[in-house]
């Protein structure tokens, strides 16, 4: 299983610490449970923004409410990390 770290913009609270560094594992099929993953016709994964709290939360191991602080300035690097295990990493908001 992968194992990277994804640098945060700002610091998140995560159990009472400030927090600028996760620790991401490569997602289990358990990991992605309730997450909204679509294949394009071209096989691009998309995934739908409003579940991606859920998934950075399972992904880093870290609550909820600590992935819901992450910046939408830090997006680059979740898709940096994603598309070691995705073919090809995109998100919508449909």
């Amino acid at each position: 299983m992968k194992h990277g770290k994804i640098i945060l913009s700002k610091a998140i609270t995560v159990n009472g610490e400030e927090v600028k560094e996760l620790q991401a594992t490569e997602p289990t099929l358990g990991m992605l449970e309730g997450a909204e993953l679509f294949v394009t016709e071209n096989g691009e994964f998309k995934i739908d923004l409003k579940t991606l709290p859920r998934l950075m939360a399972n992904v880093c191991n870290i609550p909820l409410s600590s992935a819901r602080q992450i910046s939408l300035q830090d997006m680059p690097a979740i898709m940096e990390f994603a598309k070691d295990f995705l073919p090809v990493s995109q998100t919508t908001g449909a």
